[in-house]
């Protein structure tokens, strides 16, 4: 990644302090300018009369790599000497936020526009940068040197964003061809568009000093303090002139009874250059070192403060004469003499209008403290009373209760510090914690929402809402819903709520009828709601294709006819059982034919007639009427029709041994059945399909892989060269089978091999669509499955209960569906026509 080019004069406290010395031996004379050089940056530094000890270079992993030599303020530093470790580089330096040509995205580098610059004391006071006064960059706007170290030799052209800490965003045009090790690049740009490229020959340039901005920096060693009673503690202190400051400062800290002695400090300023020492001295302290190379001073802390501390943390605040804060240092506190010690838990507490809320707390006796104790709340915003309570604590066993905070209908919101003191046998402790007061709001909620709502293209529906009131709410609020689909709409309902109670209540939807299938997270809001994204969990919303309800059906019988589909209807009425059969087409009965007894199976004939078996009667019924037939044969209503219109079935009979099965054909006209083929094995479990056209056939058996291919014009049966079991399966008009083995499909080629069609898993094939052939048509999931062999395309319809369904003569798909109907008081079935 482009990494934001932060100064090195922003350095952190810690390495600043932490660090340890060298040094070298400085030229003794430079130009105040001098020629660019890939591996030599010197001269005089100007803009600046402070003492500068050295100057370095920073790297990712060092705050002072690349020490410079400095003598007079001038500057000397050697790249050639200067090789950087593996981890003071940074890879991927022109990746995540650039565009453009990388040769070598994995090169490593280290960049510096400027150099850390430190006093003779060690503090850091400001930055050096090579700025280029004179040569062929120096018409470009503020044009800096721009040093850059690679681990190999790499080109990149392109642009790279990337923003400031103050937000603001950068853009950087590059063109750059580094070469493995030091390279010259010129930095130059105004506003938020910088330009960097390599340094032109001939350029030079002249060190500048920006100074950082004063302020103090103070270490404690130790930082920890220790307080047995009002005694003394005394540590070393570090001062850290940070830009030259200088002036009286004032100390103090912030915690109450915590002082510190002596109250000022005179901060002298740094030395200037006419008073550097010979040789110099280094810009950084070794913390053992037993020579003083800060200003260096002792502090004395007492602790006059009742309550007991434990490692608390504190700040020592820096202040100038007119009192504001100009630096700081940190440590930790601990108190501890005879008295105890008060824990409540630091996790908010949630008080509500006219509520109340405990707040537990914990007295434990330190170094063999004794007595009564009354603990109180303090600082309570208006609307808040708190009884205190008194407990006894002993040397032996901690003290524990609760104090009851209770609020009025006048109690305001937001989060207020309460501070819980405890006071006894003169000793006290305190602890603190935030009381959250919320705004009044209602809770908002769907019921049961896991469950799932579904409704219906063109229909209507509901969603059920829970409404609460939440911190003493009343009034009306307004509830929507959001996430609804494409086509579904709800208009916001208003309630009214009281506090202390919930109302239940039913948001009405409209469905479009080109509403977008699919399912949607929808979710309850109110503007007076706590969560702005509701307080449970969102339904799924499921929109479904648009159905037909056809109230109650049987549960035998269903086929295709010329146009729409027949369905049953068996009742028992006055005289005996009847069954109804219902020609719908568009959703409507174009027929209604009524026969005696029941009706066991529907067969569609290629005449648009269909077929239907019952017990012992067997009819042909068109929208004209039903006409009696022959008896069908046993097991005929397992079986399927051909193209002739002939029930083409597996024959049981009587044997020596048990039963023979053989493939027989029925023809309802004449009632003559005729044996097809004896010599392959038939079970009484199996089942045959058939294709469209009704001039092949399968059967496949119950229990045994594999399965039979019937030639229904010719007779002929072939068995399938499979060892699968097949869990489902269907054949077009040309005879080649498709079927499913738990997983994807596969097709059986007319050689013998088996297809794949990888990345599918259709579920439980119904067969292919009488107009489009290659669309196959399967049960999947909750509903339909679609899969369009060219290309393999997927796509699932999502329907509910789904049981039946019947590829239809004019292309597409006819799906039963059912339900309970608590009006109907049974389960009720619908028809959804898919293309």
């Amino acid at each position: 990644m482009k990494k934001l080019l932060i100064l090195p004069a922003v350095l952190s406290l810690s390495a600043l302090l932490s660090a340890c010395g060298g040094g070298g031996t400085p030229p003794l004379t430079s130009p105040p300018t001098s020629t660019l050089s890939n591996i030599l940056i010197s001269g005089k530094i100007t803009g600046t009369d402070l003492q500068i000890d050295s100057a370095s270079l920073l790297s990712y992993n060092n705050p002072f790599f690349g020490e410079a030599t400095v003598k007079n303020n001038i500057l000397t530093l050697d790249l050639s000497q200067l090789i950087p470790g593996s981890e003071d580089l940074m890879g991927g330096f022109y990746g995540e936020g650039c565009t453009g040509t990388n040769s070598d995205p994995q090169a490593r580098v280290l960049e510096s526009l400027s150099l850390n610059a430190y006093s003779p004391e060690g503090d850091l006071i400001g930055t050096i940068r090579e700025k280029i006064v004179d040569g062929p960059d120096a018409m470009l706007p503020n044009p800096l040197v721009y040093r850059l170290y690679s681990d190999r030799p790499f080109t990149f052209k392109g642009e790279c964003q990337y923003t400031r800490s103050d937000g603001t965003v950068m853009t950087e045009k590059d063109d750059i061809q580094a070469v493995k090790g030091w390279n010259t690049l010129v930095f130059a740009g105004e506003g938020q568009n910088i330009t960097v490229r390599n340094a032109a020959s001939g350029n030079r340039a002249e060190l500048t000093f920006t100074s950082a901005t004063p302020r103090v920096a103070v270490r404690l060693d130790p930082e920890s303090l220790m307080f047995a009673d009002n005694d003394l503690m005394t540590v070393n202190a570090r001062l850290i002139q940070i830009g030259n400051y200088s002036g009286v400062v004032q100390l103090s800290t912030n915690v109450a009874g915590l002082s510190v002695e002596p109250a000022t400090l005179t901060l002298n300023p740094l030395p200037k250059v006419s008073a550097q020492a010979t040789g110099g001295r280094t810009a950084r302290l070794r913390i053992l070192d037993l020579e003083p190379q800060l200003l260096a001073t002792k502090l004395t802390f007492r602790y006059t403060g009742k309550p007991n501390l434990n490692d608390m943390p504190f700040e020592l605040l820096i202040k100038d004469s007119n009192s504001k804060q100009v630096g700081s240092g940190t440590g930790k506190v601990t108190a501890v003499r005879p008295g105890f010690d008060l824990f409540v838990s630091p996790f908010p507490l949630t008080l509500g209008r006219d509520s109340t809320v405990e707040v537990p707390f914990v007295l434990s006796s330190v170094m063999g403290f004794s007595g009564t104790v009354t603990v109180s709340a303090e600082n309570l915003p208006g609307g808040v009373k708190a009884t205190p309570m008194t407990v006894s604590v002993t040397k032996d066993r901690p003290a524990t209760g609760s104090l009851t905070l209770t609020s009025d209908a006048s109690l305001k919101p937001g989060v207020i510090p309460v501070t819980i003191t405890a006071r006894g046998e003169g000793s006290s402790a305190t602890a603190s914690l935030n009381l959250e007061v919320p705004k009044p709001s209602v809770a908002v909620s769907i019921p049961y929402a896991y469950n799932g709502i579904s409704v219906y293209q063109g229909g209507t529906g509901s969603i059920e809402v829970l409404v609460s009131s939440a911190f003493g709410f009343q009034g009306t609020t307004t509830l929507s819903l959001t996430g609804l689909p494409k086509g579904v709409m709800a208009a916001p309902v208003s309630v009214q709520v009281k506090p202390m109670e919930s109302t239940t209540l039913k948001i009405p939807l409209t469905v479009a009828t080109d509403a977008e299938l699919g399912t949607s997270s929808v979710q309850v809001t109110s503007s007076d709601s706590a969560g702005a994204d509701g307080d449970g969990p969102p339904v799924r919303l499921t929109v479904r294709p648009t159905r037909v309800a056809l109230g109650y059906v049987s549960q035998f019988g269903l086929a295709a006819g010329d146009a729409g589909i027949w369905v049953t209807r068996d009742k028992y009425g006055a005289g005996g059982f009847e069954t109804t059969l219902r020609h719908v087409v568009d959703g409507k009965d174009s027929a209604a034919i009524t026969v005696t007894g029941p009706v066991y199976h529907l067969f569609g004939l290629p005449d648009a007639a269909v077929l239907a078996l019952g017990s012992g009667a067997t009819w042909v019924v068109t929208d004209k009427g039903a006409i009696p037939g022959a008896v069908a044969p046993d097991g005929a209503t397992s079986g399927a029709v051909d193209h002739l219109g002939r029930l083409v079935f597996v024959q049981s009979t009587a044997a020596a041994y048990g039963y023979q099965f053989r493939l027989a054909r029925w023809t309802p006209t004449t009632g003559t059945t005729e044996i097809v083929d004896a010599a392959q094995a038939y079970s009484s479990g199996g089942q045959l399909f058939r294709s469209n056209n009704g001039r092949w056939m399968l059967y496949r058996p119950q229990y045994s892989a594999g399965g039979l291919k019937i030639n229904a014009v010719t007779g002929e049966v072939t068995k399938l060269d499979l060892t699968n079991s097949l869990s489902s399966v269907a054949i077009d008009d040309n005879g080649t089978v498709y079927f499913t083995e738990n997983g994807p499909l596969r097709r059986l080629n007319a050689d013998g091999t088996v297809t794949i069609f990888n990345d599918t898993n259709p579920g439980t094939l119904i067969g292919f669509d009488r107009k489009n052939p290659t669309i196959l048509w399967s049960f999947h999931s909750d509903g339909v499955g679609r899969l369009d062999l060219n290309g393999s395309k997927f796509s699932h319809v999502s329907l509910g209960n789904t049981n039946r369904a019947v590829t239809l003569a004019g292309g597409g798909l006819a799906v039963l569906t059912s339900e309970f109907s608590p009006n109907d008081g049974m389960e009720v079935g619908f028809v959804t026509t898919l293309r």
